[in-house]
């Protein structure tokens, strides 16, 4: 705050002590001792190392008896309990020495606190009159506010594109019980700003308040409330799509945001999806569209849309030695689903095919990739999983990328009784060893600190549940 002269009979002069701001006020009846503490001074010398006796006055109180210490609550009722909590967080107490020094360490703790807004120091003699004798020191702070609700209030017309649940969801260290910083509030307005912005809402104005909660009696704790005014929504005034080697004209007419529809990037993100899924139905399987280009036209309200970049590479999936239909694949392969030919998706692909052909039985699958372009950037590795991992779709437009998955079965199809639920998976794998002669690597397990011989339950003479407690 700005330093003021408060004129009263008392006579204080000084500064109101905010966040971030150090001042005293000094209190007497003696307009004589009506002076304003030099304390930034005497601590800069003192932190400089210079002698501070005889060439800094740090005021007439300094070194004097403190005859008492009060924390006062200002515009709220007692509260012994809070006040007591701050007196004990003060650097200064009866029966010690005033110190500048220590009060300022006292508004930092009481700040440190986050208990207090604000603070201002008075400083008096204990009996008035007596220039040498005993002060008392008053810290009269304000507390800080604590949030107990918060709304939202949009005005206008009700807007399907809007809701006060969705904005207050996206709200940030609001919770009930949080200070009602002004700092926080601000940057919270400037979230719900964001978010409508999101929604084509370029001209939307919001403003906060703070409201005295009547249920509560310490007058600690404010309802806030963000007040929305959207103002008119922006629109479509052109959606341009420019992708090498796909027509757009084939799915534009599909698109929500058509000329003179109202602007949201929630829906300009849906058009993006409809339109990458469309060059991937066209065999395009690795399609690289930029991000969107949207200037804003502040005088018409309305926002022209650009997509570019380009269809990619023609990319086929080829599954060597296992039959699924279309759909299966599409859910198994990343490839296939999310339109990407990176590494990590093809080898995501593998594993995912793999743990496919152990649900039906050919636990001892196994599962390779291996990859060729055409015309070859690689003649040497052309046809190697080594192509797998170097396929850039930048550099791969007009050409065509075979991804092949390898499926070696290695044992015929089996599967455990019926009596086995199909849970105990452990069990499962214990009996598919069996049959098919592959425990000479497990013949002694150790379980629970014994020794199981495995080969000797042969799944012959022993129930299943008791074969599923002792192995597994």
């Amino acid at each position: 705050m700005n330093p003021g002269i408060q004129s009263n009979p008392g006579c204080r002069i000084g500064w109101c002590y905010a966040k971030g701001t150090f001042a005293l006020l000094k209190t007497g009846s003696n307009s004589s001792l009506c002076s304003v503490f030099r304390v930034f001074a005497a601590l800069l010398l003192l932190a400089a190392g210079r002698a501070a006796s005889g060439a800094v006055e740090i005021g007439d109180y300094e070194g004097r008896n403190i005859a008492a210490v009060e924390v006062v609550l200002e515009n709220s009722p007692r509260d012994p309990g809070t006040e007591n909590e701050l007196l004990g967080l003060l650097h200064v107490s009866v029966g010690g020495q005033y110190s500048s020094v220590r009060v300022h360490d006292s508004l930092q703790e009481l700040f440190k606190s986050k208990l207090v807004s604000t603070v201002r120091v008075e400083v008096s003699p204990a009996t008035a009159g007596d220039r040498n004798g005993p002060v008392k020191v008053r810290f009269i702070v304000r507390r800080q506010p604590r949030i107990s609700s918060t709304r939202i209030d949009i005005a206008g017309i009700p807007n399907s594109d809007l809701s006060a649940n969705d904005i207050k969801s996206r709200l940030n260290l609001l919770e009930p019980g949080a200070p009602a910083s002004e700092q926080a509030l601000r940057n919270n307005a400037d979230l719900i700003q964001a978010y409508l912005r999101d929604r084509g809402f370029f001209k939307a104005d919001v403003d906060f308040t703070q409201q005295p909660d009547p249920a509560d009696t310490t007058g600690s704790r404010v309802a806030v409330i963000f007040h929305i005014t959207p103002n008119e929504q922006s629109h479509v005034s052109s959606f341009t799509i420019k992708i090498a080697g796909f027509d757009a004209s084939t799915i534009q007419p599909q698109l929500k945001l058509q000329i003179g529809s109202a602007f949201s990037r929630t829906v300009l993100g849906e058009d993006l999806a409809k339109i990458r899924q469309a060059i991937i139905a066209n065999g395009f399987l690795a399609p690289q569209i930029d991000d969107p280009r949207t200037p804003y036209d502040s005088k018409n309200n309305s926002v022209a849309i650009g997509v570019s970049g380009s269809a990619g590479p023609k990319v086929n999936v080829i599954i060597n030695n296992y039959k699924a239909d279309e759909k299966v694949l599409k859910d198994l392969l990343p490839v296939k689903r999310e339109g990407s030919i990176d590494p990590s998706a093809i080898v995501e692909g593998s594993r995912r095919l793999r743990n496919r052909l152990q649900e039906e039985g050919y636990f001892f699958a196994e599962v390779t990739a291996s990859c060729s372009v055409t015309p070859p950037v690689d003649t040497k590795n052309n046809g190697t999983g080594d192509i797998c991992e170097t396929l850039n779709p930048e550099e791969l437009a007009g050409h065509t990328v075979n991804i092949t998955y390898n499926v070696d079965l290695r044992r015929p199809r089996l599967l455990p009784p019926k009596s086995m639920p199909p849970s105990w998976t452990c069990l499962r794998f214990f009996y598919l060893l069996a049959l098919t002669g592959d425990l000479e690597d497990l013949l002694v397990r150790d379980k629970g600190g014994r020794r199981v011989e495995i080969a000797n339950l042969l799944f012959v003479n022993t129930s299943v549940g008791a074969m599923h407690n002792i192995l597994c």
